[in-house]
């Protein structure tokens, strides 16, 4: 069996010392070098009448899906609105228009 010298341990010691900072180091360096994907944040549009035309087609969502429900009311709720305008505007320019008028009878002669 060798004995070792005091010298020769503590060179021993102050090599594996400077490995394991050296090692350490890269690893704490190269676990900063990959930064981690942002998470992913969901993306809130908003449709209205305006900008209904850009939002995707209703049967693009599953069956179930309450985005698929929440197109289809909207695209009902416009179209009602449109209507509705189209009514107004109508009977601004004639107040007599759609209204339906009973026939009189007609008077009896003797």
């Amino acid at each position: 069996m060798r004995l070792y010298k005091l010298s020769e341990l503590l060179s021993a010691i102050f090599a594996s010392a400077g490995m394991f900072f050296y090692l350490g180091t890269l690893a704490a360096h190269s676990a900063q070098a990959a930064p981690a994907a942002p998470a992913q944040q969901p993306e809130i549009v908003v449709y209205t009448c305006d900008n209904l035309h850009h939002a995707p087609p209703a049967s693009q969502y599953p069956a179930d899906h309450a985005a698929r429900y929440a197109l289809q009311r909207l695209h009902y709720a416009c179209q009602t609105q449109s209507e509705a305008f189209a009514l107004a505007t109508l009977w601004q320019q004639d107040p007599t228009a759609g209204v339906v008028l009973e026939p009189q009878p007609e008077e009896q002669q003797p």
